[in-house]
């Protein structure tokens, strides 16, 4: 969301009949991101401090009442002109990515000119807001570190791109740091860092997919004038106008200004527009860079001009300068990725919908994206069954026992495994998180009763059915037991075994753990 520096440019749909917005492409973890009433968000947290605003609304810190989870809520109220399509866009958009690198969103409200959107809590704040503070410090920007910095954007927008969604304003305000970049020791740039992509409020749907011969073009004047592509100002809008603003992104993070200064108010962006479109074809002073002469090359080809001399994200992220050699697995990678396989293979399908469901609102899940990154060898961001097959072969497991664990994880059967499917398996190996997780399912459907009323859980199980596939294992249509389940009972019938510990034990009577106390084996 632009909150601090630059307002956002966003003229309204003509007014000639009914506005047309394309549809987002369907996503597997869209069934887990859910509307929700504004009582239910006011409800479920507590508003604690504003944390920046924009144009059209503003950003707070929240706690999520049950588990004290720190969120953001986005609050925005829709602007002038604007259709109630195009105004879902933003939240469409979101609900339908499934990616380590775009900000994930848990919930959201839309009523009228209103809406909410409950997302991922970004520990380190703005991106280049964070490099400033580390060269304030006197700590050096490394290449690497700035091209690794890059390069997840950059991975985002082909997964984006070959959706068919257009980001329109991307700018280092809209580029977020999930932790901090600093060490323990104090060391800026001690962390390497994970980057996600936000605000896609003026995203548009524009393109069938790069690999289309019919590819559509936007129309929609959009986005933030420093940072906007020659062909976006005047409403002629494709996939490489995001190339664009991210050569404004590595411009800025290189030579600490933008390279364009846009004179003029937006109230009469129309008279500016040819002075605006003479300094783009001019090209930005490029000798206020200090960075490598391959650097440098990459970012004057993202800011061509022609679009057509722009590189495609794909492209982008075979340049010399930003190319991560695939690294192999590392031993403790290795072990902790053949356990999870393993246990998820053999997990019960409704033990399977349930740690798809966790997986979607955990707050540590990103732990897994390295890895995740590591095996998808095209960048897509999603795994195809081949580079699953080619990351079983590196665990040592055998072929025919590999076909068997694909088919387990790919649980939609959409032929490929997304980021979502990816992370529930991997929380099987996450022993020392996952009773908490589990805890926190349980308490949340005892509604502060002991233990798990049997009608609670046969609602939860009508809920989770529709996220796992019907063509094996069996799903039960109901709970069999009477009365109450205790934490035990309620893990033993997802399939996980749990020794609670005696009410004398230092976790039994720790204010958190007490609820959630348990090993599982």
């Amino acid at each position: 969301m632009p909150w601090f520096r630059r307002s956002s440019f966003r003229l309204p749909a003509p007014a000639q009949g009914r506005e047309h917005v394309g549809e987002v492409p369907p996503n597997f973890r869209s069934q887990l991101v859910h509307e929700l009433s504004h009582y239910e968000i006011d409800r479920k947290y507590d508003t604690r401090q504003l944390l920046g605003q924009g144009s059209y609304g503003s950003v707070y810190l929240v706690y999520e009442k049950s588990t004290q989870q720190k969120k953001a809520s986005k609050c925005i109220t829709r602007p002038e002109g604007w259709g109630r399509e195009r105004f879902r866009m933003e939240g469409l958009v979101m609900q339908n990515s499934d990616h380590p690198h775009i900000l994930r969103l848990f919930e959201w409200f839309e009523n009228g000119d209103q809406a909410t959107l409950i997302f991922q809590f970004c520990e380190g704040g703005e991106l280049l807001s964070a490099i400033r503070k580390g060269r304030a410090t006197g700590a050096a920007l490394e290449e690497p570190w700035a091209a690794c910095a890059l390069r997840q954007p950059f991975q985002a927008l082909v997964y984006l791109h070959n959706k068919g969604i257009v980001h329109k304003d991307l700018k280092v305000e809209n580029l977020l740091l999930l932790r901090s970049i600093v060490s323990d020791d104090g060391r800026a740039f001690g962390r390497s860092p994970h980057v996600v992509v936000s605000d896609f409020g003026t995203a548009e749907i524009c393109v069938r997919g790069l690999s289309s011969p019919f590819v559509a073009r936007g129309s929609k004047v959009a986005g933030t004038p420093a940072t906007m592509s020659p062909e976006c100002l005047q409403g002629n809008v494709s996939a490489k106008s995001d190339i664009w603003s991210m050569g404004c992104v590595m411009f800025e993070m290189f030579a600490n200004a933008l390279p364009f200064h846009l004179s003029g108010s937006m109230a009469d962006a129309d008279a500016h527009q040819e002075a605006w479109l003479q300094m783009h074809k001019q090209g930005p002073k490029w000798e206020r860079l200090r960075c490598s002469a391959t650097a440098k090359d990459l970012c004057q080809k993202l800011l061509s001009f022609r679009e057509v001399g722009r590189p495609s994200a794909a492209e982008c992220l075979k340049h010399s300068w930003i190319k991560q050699k695939k690294t192999d697995l590392g031993p403790e990678e290795k072990t902790f990725l053949r356990t999870a396989l393993t246990r998820w293979a053999s997990t019960s399908l409704c033990g399977k919908a349930l740690f798809l469901k966790m997986a979607s609102t955990c707050a540590f899940v990103d732990r897994f994206a390295e890895a995740f990154c590591k095996l998808d060898a095209d960048d897509n961001g999603m795994l195809e069954r081949s580079e699953v097959f080619n990351a079983m072969h590196m665990l040592g497991i055998q072929k025919d026992v590999a076909k068997t664990l694909v088919d387990a994880l790919d649980q939609n059967r959409d032929g490929s495994i997304q980021y979502l499917e990816f992370c529930a398996a991997c929380l099987l190996a996450s022993t020392q998180d996952l009773h908490d997780l589990l805890s926190q399912e349980f308490h949340a459907l005892c509604a502060g009763d002991r233990g798990c009323p049997r009608q609670a859980l046969q609602l939860f199980l009508k809920d989770l059915r529709p996220l796992v596939s019907d063509s094996r294992g069996h799903f039960p249509d109901e709970v069999k037991k009477d009365g109450r389940l205790s934490f035990k009972e309620f893990c033993s019938f997802f399939g996980q075994k749990v020794d609670e510990p005696d009410a004398g034990h230092w976790m039994a009577r720790h204010p958190f753990t007490k609820l959630a106390a348990a090993h599982i084996r």
